[in-house]
């Protein structure tokens, strides 16, 4: 059975994560964007990827959102505030 990255608990740090086109999906993002950031070892790299749409109108495909500049600069504040450039 899959496991949901909520239930994934560790307390080993990574030197890179990345999330591929899946943060769309996710219904509590932030809480989702904050775990993938607490699994990063300081110095080490966030990849993520999105569906981009300057009016954050979701796609087909089970999209709860699509991000526009103004909230992909959200989430690079949310990252900053963590400690990530």
């Amino acid at each position: 059975a899959p496991l949901d990255f909520f239930d994934f608990h560790t307390k080993e740090l990574f030197d890179a994560v990345c999330c591929l086109s899946v943060i769309e999906h996710v219904e509590r993002e932030d809480d989702f964007f904050v775990r993938l950031l607490r699994h990063v070892k300081p110095g080490g790299i966030l990849m993520l990827t999105t569906d981009y749409s300057s009016t954050e109108k979701p796609h087909v495909g089970g999209h709860l959102r699509t991000y526009s500049e103004r909230s992909l600069h959200r989430l690079a504040a949310m990252a900053r505030s963590f400690g990530f450039e």
